[in-house]
């Protein structure tokens, strides 16, 4: 009787063995292999304490709203004007003037509800550290352009909110079902009219991330990160490309206000794909990567 239990304890021990053998076959074996081609993604490495840092601090970022009470959100603003406008005086903080820009009314206030105070940095870093690129996406200036185009600051609120979701630094707990609507706006720029031609709301590293660390799970977050541990304003460069992105796909689309939101459901696809290549680089992603499988 003892016999037969040594018998049937080796027998499960010999079956275990084979099941473990099988899954390196068949599962384990090829996966490395496929990694190793470049053909999926390798298992990100442990986050090193500056990018949980910055991932923390941009994170964080993301949260608050845009607050019309809060002077320093209002300087912002106003930062946005002089950075859009160089020269011109801004005749109120509600003013129909603001459409030039993008805006679908005369309060700007109005169109932040998705992107927050963190779509309003954005923008204000893209006029100032980027002026020449602003200025050409800002007046359509590339390509035959629609009678009913997209109005470019409330696209660049969308992009904040698109690019906050792609990366994952929302709590997903609170997370967003919806994005700011865009309204048509007549004119050959889309803005209203046409235009001309801050400070950088990048963070430092000097204190503690103030929320909860998100854990990138996708291969487009898990690739971010490593760009994020390169630039400290990484998530303002790739926000400067998606935009490009956008108005390319408009271009090619020959896309008018009806289409917007496939056309950026098509740039999000193209970052998407884009970091997750970038990411199986030797070395990681880089912004300069991402741009490059971007064709930028």
């Amino acid at each position: 009787g003892g016999g037969g239990g040594g018998g049937a304890g080796g027998g499960v021990d010999l079956f275990t063995l084979l099941a473990e053998c099988l899954a390196f076959i068949f599962v384990s074996l090829p996966v490395h292999i496929a990694a190793s081609m470049g053909l999926c993604a390798h298992p990100p490495p442990p986050l090193t304490e500056l990018q949980k840092l910055r991932l923390g601090r941009l994170a964080a970022r993301a949260v608050p709203p845009f607050n019309a009470d809060d002077a320093a959100h209002v300087h912002a603003l106003k930062e946005l004007w002089r950075l859009s406008f160089p020269g011109r005086a801004l005749p109120a903080l509600k003013c129909p003037e603001w459409k030039e820009m993008g805006w679908q009314g005369s309060d700007p206030a109005t169109d932040f509800r998705s992107g927050g105070l963190l779509s309003l940095e954005n923008l204000v870093w893209f006029a100032d550290k980027q002026p020449r690129v602003y200025a050409r996406l800002m007046g359509k200036a590339d390509g035959a352009r629609s009678e009913w185009e997209y109005p470019f600051a409330a696209a660049g609120v969308n992009i904040t909110f698109q690019l906050v979701d792609l990366l994952e630094l929302r709590d997903k707990s609170k997370k967003k079902k919806t994005h700011t609507q865009l309204a048509p706006t007549n004119g050959s720029n889309g803005n209203g009219g046409s235009s001309n031609g801050g400070s950088s709301s990048g963070s430092g590293d000097a204190s503690e991330p103030p929320v909860a660390l998100p854990v990138p799970t996708s291969p487009a977050a898990a690739a971010f990160v490593d760009a994020l541990a390169e630039h400290d304003d990484a998530f303002e460069r790739l926000y400067v490309a998606w935009f490009e992105v956008l108005d390319r796909e408009w271009l090619a689309q020959r896309a008018t206000y009806m289409e917007f939101t496939q056309v950026m459901g098509a740039a999000r696809k193209s970052v998407a794909r884009a970091l997750e290549r970038a990411g199986r680089r030797k070395g990681g992603a880089t912004v300069l990567g991402v741009r490059e499988e971007l064709g930028l």
